[in-house]
């Protein structure tokens, strides 16, 4: 098992790859069990990109991995590492073969920003939406709540709407101190 916190190969790895004989196109290629051209090497994550030849397949869904949350992604691989090893077998649907897995779980991106703020940032996946429909005006204006100048109960929320009217992102901060006061204090 190899993990990378980098979404970049170092030449050790690279030459480890290509030795191999793996496909690596910027990123290293993979069918739609996360199987690479090896059969006894799985690979899922940001370095990863599903085969190009699942493209017309899949219309409107992206080949690289990093656009789909990374807890669906090792729940899917889990599941194939599992039927590669005999373990679990489920019904197999031959269209599913051909298809690549919809991922459906939104992205949630995290970190701590100067001045002791913690931020939060959810997006939903989007699924092959049709170009048209993307060019729509939005029918549902932001919804904000900012009050971080109360440096005692300050944070700011804001929900974006999709053309649809449904939450598309879901952008939180908050100042550390006041989590934690709202942690220790239970409410």
């Amino acid at each position: 098992m190899v993990t990378s916190g980098k979404v970049d190969v170092d030449f050790n790895m690279f030459l480890t790859i290509h030795e191999t004989g793996l496909v690596y196109n910027g990123r290293l290629i993979i069918k739609n069990n996360f199987q690479t051209t090896d059969e006894s090497i799985f690979s899922c994550g940001k370095l990863s990109e599903f085969s190009h030849r699942y493209t017309n397949f899949s219309i409107g869904t992206s080949l690289r991995l990093d656009k789909y949350s990374g807890r669906e992604i090792g729940q899917r691989l889990s599941k194939s590492l599992l039927e590669y090893m005999g373990v679990y077998t489920p019904e197999i649907n031959d269209e599913e073969t051909q298809d690549l897995p919809t991922f459906y779980m939104p992205i949630g991106t995290s970190a701590v920003l100067p001045n002791n703020l913690l931020y939060y940032h959810i997006k939903k996946v989007e699924i092959g939406m049709p170009e048209d429909l993307l060019k729509l005006k939005k029918n549902r204006e932001d919804i904000v709540c900012d009050n971080l100048e109360d440096l005692e109960n300050g944070h700011y929320i804001r929900f974006q709407f999709d053309n649809n009217g449904l939450i598309d992102t879901v952008t939180y901060l908050v100042f550390t101190f006041y989590l934690y006061y709202l942690l220790l204090s239970g409410k």
